[in-house]
């Protein structure tokens, strides 16, 4: 390939990484004007108003929708992220490889609390859930005796509280109490859910792994992010040196927006909120997105 040529594919590379920028950054406002728009509440007919009337698990379904709008805002706080460290000339590599985990996993679990295909009960549960999936990772941070103690006190109100309105408490063969109703999905088994998983395309299962490689600074998330640099050291051997590749900055991009694009659908879909300004932006998204997952997997086929 001739100078001149690189050079093109540079400026290419250049013109279409600001285009991905824009992108990410107006999931941001668009994601908040929409839910701004309609008062952060769902319509009268959709299916979380008629489980927020539910008179035994309402409230915590109300809980479930504060819980998704709050993971959808850091999703588009992190989406801003990406673009900043995508804006030309991308100086680094692997900061951004990180960053698609996180937003895929709190994309997932916003998603999953606003499910438009479950009801009160179930919903509540989730809530439930999430909640004890949270005091659990405090009580775990927690170095001051009283402060475990004081979260250990609160989680077994939620235990309680649980167990009084009709949830079934699971427990393990250790006698310990695990979940509320039903098992209660990690991270791989959500993507999994939200990307719609299955044998033959298990899309979600795949990008948390490959990007909790990378998270995990293990040598299969790495290597192939490397290039032979030019210096070489007193033996002639020339290091490897990490290399922003076009195809990788690409389905970054693709994965992050497609996280937020699918938890959005299920936001819609639960709140009942006009569809039709989400139709136009959310094409985009997908037309965004479409070249990053055609030009290869996290899997590197």
């Amino acid at each position: 390939m001739g100078a001149s040529d690189e050079e093109g594919q540079k400026e290419a590379s250049a013109k279409r990484l600001l285009e991905l920028c824009m992108v990410l950054r107006g999931c941001q406002e668009h994601g908040h004007s929409y839910r701004t728009i309609n008062s952060f509440e769902p319509s009268s007919t959709s299916v979380l108003k008629e489980n927020q009337s539910d008179a035994v698990y309402g409230k915590d379904c109300a809980e479930a929708l504060r819980s998704a709008f709050l993971r959808l805002s850091v999703v588009e706080d992190l989406l801003v992220g990406v673009a900043r460290l995508l804006n030309p000339p991308v100086e680094t590599v692997f900061p951004q490889m990180i960053l698609p985990r996180s937003i895929a996993e709190a994309a997932a679990r916003g998603a999953y609390l606003v499910d438009p295909d479950v009801g009160a009960k179930e919903r509540a549960a989730r809530h439930l859930n999430d909640r004890l999936n949270t005091l659990n990772r405090n009580i775990a941070l927690a170095m001051d005796p009283d402060d475990k103690a004081r979260l250990a006190k609160r989680r077994e109100q939620v235990w309680d509280d649980a167990q009084s309105r009709g949830h079934t408490i699971k427990i393990n063969k250790n006698g310990e109490k695990v979940y509320i109703d039903a098992h209660w999905p990690n991270a791989t088994e959500l993507l999994g859910w939200l990307f719609q998983d299955d044998e033959d395309s298990p899309l979600g299962a795949v990008i948390h792994r490959f990007y909790s490689q990378v998270m995990h600074v293990t040598p299969g998330g790495l290597l192939g992010e490397f290039e032979v640099g030019d210096e070489a050291d007193e033996n002639d051997v020339h290091l490897a040196v990490p290399a922003a590749k076009h195809s990788t900055l690409e389905l970054i991009v693709a994965v992050s927006l497609l996280s937020w694009a699918l938890a959005m659908d299920k936001l819609i879909l639960a709140t009942g909120w006009e569809p039709d300004p989400w139709i136009g932006w959310r094409k985009k998204v997908f037309d965004t997105a479409r070249p990053g997952v055609a030009g290869g997997s996290p899997d590197g086929e």
